[in-house]
C-alpha cells in the first residue's frame, strides 16, 4: 500500500505521531499491570517504525 501525502501532511503526521509516542511513554511508566505493559510496548515499536518512515520520507 502507498500513500501519497503533501509535504505539510507529512509534518503534521509526524507531529501528531511525536505527541502520541510521548503520551505513551508516560503511561508505559505508568502503567503496573505486566500484560498492558507489554501490549503498550508493542505499540511503542510500531509508532517509533512511522516516526522513523516519516522521518526518513522527508530526508
Amino acid at each position: 500500500m502507498q500513500i501519497d501525502l503533501t509535504n505539510d501532511e507529512m509534518v503534521l503526521l509526524g507531529d501528531l505521531l511525536r505527541i502520541s509516542y510521548d503520551e505513551l511513554r508516560e503511561e508505559i511508566y505508568k502503567t503496573e499491570d505486566t500484560d498492558y505493559k507489554r501490549q503498550l510496548k508493542t505499540k511503542e515499536q510500531a509508532l517509533q517504525s512511522l516516526l522513523h518512515k516519516i522521518d526518513s520520507a522527508r530526508s
